[in-house]
């Protein structure tokens, strides 16, 4: 009996066209560089060619981080065409491959407890007068600590909600 491996299956199995993808046309921007390269993209491998993701995997290089913010402006007035030669003149080629690594935003654990809670920040907003996010900001704080908590107590009770209604939002 013969064990199917790995290679087994990949023998027996039809192949795979990969379409070229975002981190394609980056690594083609850094390394490749031909001018005539969008023109001959076929219209999927074009819809792939988003212009923003493209700017910013190249920011993720220290030294193209201004040049990509002063780009951003232009998204919208000059077509991808142009805008790819663009990219090409301002771009520095890589004589190696460099590895600059795709910084992911963080989710911060508290936006959730917020948006959980946001009939009370809405009510701080009215209370203090300040845009959501520092009334959000406000209700980590006062959700911290025993003082805080009862003043978030209080303050709702001040807008005419019953002692188990608060209890409920709390």
């Amino acid at each position: 009996m013969q064990r199917k491996t790995k290679s087994n299956l990949n023998k027996n199995s039809s192949p795979v066209t990969k379409g070229t993808g975002l981190f394609d046309h980056i690594k083609h921007i850094q390394y490749i560089r031909d001018p005539a390269y969008y023109t001959n993209l076929n219209d999927e491998e074009k819809k792939t060619f988003n212009l923003f993701m493209i700017l910013r995997g190249l920011s993720m290089n220290p030294s193209f981080i201004e040049y990509a913010s002063y780009l951003y402006r232009f998204l919208d007035t000059i077509p991808p065409a142009q805008f790819y030669k663009v990219i090409l003149e301002l771009y520095p080629k890589h004589k190696y491959k460099e590895f600059h690594p795709w910084v992911k935003s963080k989710k911060n654990k508290n936006d959730d407890e917020v948006k959980k809670h946001s009939k009370i920040v809405d009510l701080i907003v009215q209370k203090f007068e300040i845009s959501r996010k520092e009334a959000g900001d406000y209700y980590i704080v006062f959700n911290s600590n025993k003082d805080g908590k009862e003043f978030l107590f209080n303050l709702i009770q001040g807008f005419g909600y019953s002692e188990k209604e608060v209890e409920k939002m709390l």
